[in-house]
């Protein structure tokens, strides 16, 4: 989340659930470390002669200059080990990591090879006895991309390095995401005492084959002694090649190639696996070339599920402290689901008392999760902080509120729904009141997604449940003088601000036309190009402004990034083409793709740029015990402010904008 001055206060919360609790009285600065050490493979041998540094995070900015802490070199072995005080952590909880270069792995000294791994805190990385290998230079450079030294115009030799901007000096508060991604992600997938995937624990399943596959490309260059910059004569050579994705300077060694991998995952990706030795270190990678090299992880509990009414839409969200929340409707589970990162898995279902059918949620700037009720006339907030004893609830007799969000004034909105006349409710910054505003502009049919923006109107989408129409809205200032978009044939997905104009899903019905994108300040919608009919219904937006959006019909998810280099509205997501359409990349997850999502319905994305995303598993209200419920993709987005109430309800909008911390 980005802070200012005046929201420091909301520092130890946050903090606290990222790995990265402080105070000035409580943090121990200068400790000196004590021993640490591992070994370097090269695949399933040793890299001998290769120098090991042990860094802390750059913290001025993305990609910042790192801070050498030690160094040492491998021996014959490939073993490396630092002395009790041979460095010492800036503060007991900086976050660190490792990188290695150069070395020998049989047939000569290779200045190609790269490999790294994240440590974690510092007092926690001088107890670890650690592998370091391709696996777990996957992890780092596919959970912290974003943080990588500067590359838009080209690589430079030996310049690799990780850092995030950060927030004062005594103490220093570290950048969330990178404390995120450095405590936890990278552990999730991979653990650092053997150098592999982990197996998966708790409903936890991992892409261990993408995650192998990735590590055994890496190898076919770590395993050579490298070769000229130019050309494509030897492996090292193709890979920089094929890595380079246009920029005028190719990458110079695996770790740089590794980042790009994970910025362009469907880039190459045959070229790339094609690389693979005909008998790979790492066993368990997949026996053809996927989609694209994005890292999947799904979670499953017996407790939880989410069932979707035709037509309609579910949501998720995610708070300050990096804690995603979601519906869940599974038998006697009815209520707010609680995701804990740092925990590795779902915790539990909240505040369903009264509760029939929850589909979305939304997170204020007070730290409540509020959900919506497609079947009763019940919005409940739940504590994000005390979600077991902290419970909020609303009723409006008459109407149930299929849709939720927060506006710009910190109100929370619902679209609601009485069987014949659709409108908007809004319960107020204070907390106070729900009243309800119906207007038959809307028609007869429940809102499917509603939006808050930052100048006080909405957006509103609808959807004929038994017809083959949707409808776009802009209403100003709370629901007068609503402007339509009619999109024939079509169910509606969900709507956004997007920093300077709402936007919305149009999603292919039962005969209905390409899904599509539909822009408020045109009054139109616009094919995604490649075209496509994959019932496309939840959006978020990352740091960078890219679109990321769910296909519900292939368990994939699709990225839309700005065309224009010149922003100004929703237009900027088309080409410049005389079809103009929104250009969109696919990331596989379904069946056969690793098999992590099954139907996405809501998504979103979090402080270090991991996409979260919601599935629905269940008939009815039972779901099977087992059933995917939320997906991830690893480090895929750009680092993203959170609660997305947040970014419209600042003076100055930060939706779109990469945190400051």
């Amino acid at each position: 989340m980005r802070f200012t001055l005046t929201s420091i206060a909301l520092l130890p919360l946050a903090l606290a659930l990222s790995g990265c609790a402080m105070n000035s009285t409580g943090m121990d600065y200068n400790v000196p470390a004590g021993e640490f050490g591992g070994r370097v493979m090269g695949g399933q041998g040793p890299i001998t002669g290769a120098t090991v540094g042990v860094y802390a995070f750059g913290t001025s900015g993305y990609g910042s200059a790192a801070t050498l802490l030690a160094s040492t070199t491998t021996d014959g072995s490939g073993n490396f080990g630092f002395s009790s005080g041979a460095y010492s952590c800036p503060q007991s909880n900086t976050p660190l990591y490792l990188l290695t270069s150069g070395g020998n792995t049989g047939g000569g000294t290779n200045a190609d090879s790269v490999l790294g791994i994240a440590l974690g805190t510092c007092t926690v990385a001088k107890q670890n006895s650690i592998v370091v290998n391709e696996v777990t230079t996957v992890a780092l450079a596919f959970t912290m991309a974003y943080y990588f030294n500067d590359i838009t115009t080209g690589f430079t030799a030996g310049a690799d390095s990780f850092g995030g901007p950060s927030v004062g000096t005594s103490p220093v508060y570290y950048s969330q995401g990178i404390s995120l991604a450095d405590d936890y992600t990278a552990h999730i997938i991979v653990n650092n005492s053997y150098g592999g995937a982990n197996p998966g624990t708790n409903g936890t399943t991992i892409e261990a084959s993408k995650i192998y596959t990735i590590a055994n490309i890496l190898a076919a260059c770590v395993n050579t002694t490298g070769g000229a910059h130019t050309g494509t004569a030897t492996v090292c050579a193709k890979m920089q090649s094929y890595t380079a994705n246009g920029l005028s300077s190719r990458p110079y060694d695996t770790l740089q190639m590794a980042v790009m991998m994970a910025l362009n995952p469907t880039v190459n990706v045959t070229k790339l696996y094609n690389l693979i030795a005909t008998t790979p270190p790492f066993a368990g990678g997949l026996s053809a070339a996927p989609n694209d090299f994005s890292i999947g992880v799904s979670y499953s509990a017996s407790i939880a599920g989410l069932d979707v009414p035709t037509a309609a839409l579910a949501t998720l969200d995610i708070d300050e402290a990096g804690q995603v929340w979601f519906p869940s409707n599974a038998a006697g589970q009815v209520g707010l689901g609680l995701m804990s990162p740092p925990a590795g898995g779902i915790q539990n279902i909240f505040g369903g008392s009264g509760m029939v059918n929850p589909t979305q949620v939304v997170v204020d700037n007070e730290n409540t999760a509020w959900v919506n009720d497609y079947s009763s006339s019940q919005v409940t907030g739940v504590s994000t902080t005390s979600p077991s004893t902290t419970v909020t609830t609303f009723s409006l007799p008459g109407y149930t509120s299929p849709a939720i969000t927060i506006n710009d004034d910190d109100a929370v909105y619902t679209g609601i729904f009485s069987g014949t006349l659709a409108g908007l409710g809004t319960i107020d910054s204070l907390r106070s009141s729900y009243t309800a505003v119906a207007n038959s502009t809307y028609g007869s049919f429940p809102p499917v997604s509603v939006a808050g923006d930052a100048v006080g109107g909405d957006g509103i989408t609808v959807t004929q449940v038994t017809g083959t129409n949707g409808y776009v809205y802009h209403a100003a200032n709370g629901g007068a003088a609503p402007v339509s978009v009619v999109t024939t044939n079509s169910y509606q997905g969900q709507t956004i601000f997007s920093g300077n104009d709402l936007l919305s899903l149009r999603t292919k019905g039962t005969t209905g036309a390409a899904d599509g994108l539909c822009i408020y300040s045109q009054q139109a919608c616009y094919g995604f190009g490649p075209a496509n009919s994959n019932h496309d219904y939840g959006m978020a937006i990352d740091g960078l402004g890219t679109l990321w959006i769910t296909e519900s019909g292939t368990g994939s998810v699709l990225s839309a990034p700005i065309f224009s280099t010149a922003p100004g509205n929703g237009t900027d997501y088309l080409n410049a083409g005389a079809t103009q359409k929104v250009n969109v990349t696919e990331l596989q997850h379904g069946s056969g793709q690793g098999g992590t999502m099954i139907t996405p319905y809501g998504i979103a994305i979090d402080v270090g740029g991991n996409v979260w995303v919601l599935n629905a598993g269940c008939v009815g209200t039972g779901c099977t015990p087992g059933n995917i419920v939320i997906s991830e993709i690893i480090g895929a987005a750009a680092p993203t402010i959170t609660p997305v109430a947040y970014q419209i309800t600042q003076a100055s909008t930060t939706t779109g904008t990469e945190p400051t911390y």
